[in-house]
């Protein structure tokens, strides 16, 4: 096994164990303060009152910060599956694709998508409501 390939392995592991790596990444690294933020970290929190408030009062669901990290990505990172299916249930697109990312090393790679990152996830129940909404593999 190349030596990229089993950085990509120990990370997608990483990433289905809540990998502290993760964890030290901040919502303010991708999100300006605002509602998208709000968004991520509602979805993060699986807080789905405050995901759909923030729904109605105008906020985009597929709405991208910096390197297009965008709201259900976010929550897939932190392994919220409450948020991530209602993000998707609300019309939060899973092919969106990020670019190049500080999380490089820790497994997300230029061109990642809720799509990509679900269907290498250790815990195959991401990959189900991926495709369920919309998902392109």
């Amino acid at each position: 096994m190349s030596f990229t390939l089993q950085r990509i392995v120990v990370a997608f592991i990483g990433l289905a164990c809540g990998s502290p790596a993760f964890s030290r990444v901040q919502v303010s690294d991708y999100f300006e303060a605002g509602p998208l933020r709000q968004l991520a970290e509602a979805g993060e929190k699986g807080n789905l009152k405050e995901i759909d408030r923030l729904l109605a009062n105008g906020t985009d669901v597929n709405g991208v910060g910096k390197e297009k990290m965008s709201p259900l990505m976010w929550t897939l990172i932190h392994l919220n599956k409450k948020g991530f299916e209602h993000l998707l249930q609300k019309g939060a697109n899973p092919n969106i694709p990020m670019e190049e990312s500080k999380l490089t090393s820790d497994g997300l790679t230029d061109g990642s998508s809720a799509v990509s990152l679900s269907g290498r996830n250790v815990d195959p129940w991401y990959l189900e409501p991926v495709l369920r909404y919309k998902g392109d593999p």
